[in-house]
């Protein structure tokens, strides 16, 4: 592939860091399972930790991670991530293969010091623009107040440590910069179309029979509920306790 950007370092981290820098910089819409995915924990094997990337707030990021707060990555969805810091000889030559195949080459340049990297465009790239993210505001132009407030309820009926992520197909759930979508909602024009990923059980049946008498089916592995303005979202609970059981068992 033809480059795109060239990163120029003096040594083997500063070299790494400035890939994965540079990766972010072409991928502006990428979280941290994106750039984990384009460059698996295999390219640095002897990497002490284990993993080239963590979240810049975890407990031992600072000892064996890029700190400093112009090294840390800031993906879309707000999670900043750290990147290891270890980087053999063997590993950055894996690093440096893996990352010719996004357009990323490394040059050299003796004006860059040592502890520091540099980022080039060539041959004419241009870095694309981050898009808007989806927000609360879309989701009610799309369908109304009345149903996006009820994402809210649900969220009360679920628990505060969660929060509500909005994305262009439904609004999720998210907990420390993490996707935790046992629940996703979907607002439309007169209804909330609200999914829960948990096994169909008979006692969830019943409940979903008694409270939205037709508005409800499983399909597959999640109830799939229709749910209106009147209706009680709170009868929910026992599905949605389950499913968040079920989903911290499954991590």
């Amino acid at each position: 592939m033809e480059a795109k950007i060239r990163v120029y370092a003096k040594s083997n981290n500063r070299t790494a860091l400035g890939i994965m820098h540079a990766w972010v910089l072409m991928n502006p819409q990428a979280k941290m399972s994106d750039i984990q995915k384009a460059f698996p924990e295999q390219l640095n094997p002897d990497c002490g930790p284990g993993k080239i990337f963590t979240l810049a707030d975890d407990e031992y990021a600072a000892e064996w991670y890029f700190k400093n707060e112009n090294d840390i990555l800031l993906m879309d969805n707000d999670e900043r991530v750290s990147v290891v810091i270890m980087w053999t000889g063997k590993s950055i030559s894996l690093l440096i293969e893996k990352a010719a195949e996004y357009g990323i080459e490394v040059g050299s340049d003796d004006s860059v010091k040592r502890g520091e990297y540099r980022l080039e465009c060539v041959n004419g790239y241009v870095p694309p623009v981050k898009k808007d993210r989806p927000t609360r505001e879309m989701w009610i132009e799309k369908s109304s107040e009345e149903n996006v407030a009820l994402t809210d309820q649900l969220l009360d009926v679920i628990n505060s440590r969660f929060t509500l992520s909005y994305t262009n197909s439904y609004i999720g759930l998210g907990r420390d910069g993490k996707p935790s979508n046992f629940m996703w909602a979907v607002p439309q024009k007169k209804k909330l179309q609200i999914n829960i990923k948990v096994a169909q059980d008979p006692k969830f049946d019943e409940i979903l029979k008694n409270n939205f008498p037709s508005n409800w089916a499983y399909k597959g592995d999640y109830y799939c509920v229709s749910a209106e303005q009147d209706d009680d979202i709170e009868a929910l609970q026992p599905i949605l306790r389950q499913a968040e059981k079920d989903f911290k068992f499954r991590k």
